[in-house]
């Protein structure tokens, strides 16, 4: 799993999706990049079944598994979207 910001802001990712860490709201492997959210973003930083990203108005954002709270919220439930 990968993930590229283009020079438009937009975020895309690709590759292994089993747990949203793609951030297009499925759990879809994609063999190209989809766009994840319409948000734009300063970084990103993809993980093996979770990615967190900061926007450009410096909030942070993760998405993907959240079985031990990698995601940094109170609830572990998987995220197929980006949440704040």
């Amino acid at each position: 799993m990968d993930c590229g910001i283009r020079t438009d802001a937009s975020l895309w990712c690709w590759g292994d999706n089993n747990a949203g860490q793609l951030g297009d709201g499925t759990a879809t492997g994609r063999d190209g990049p989809v766009r994840s959210g319409t948000a734009s973003w300063r970084t990103v930083a993809p993980g093996a079944t979770h990615t967190c990203g900061i926007r450009t108005d410096r909030s942070l954002w993760c998405w993907g598994d959240n079985a031990v709270g990698q995601l940094g919220r109170a609830l572990t439930v998987r995220r197929a979207v980006p949440v704040p």
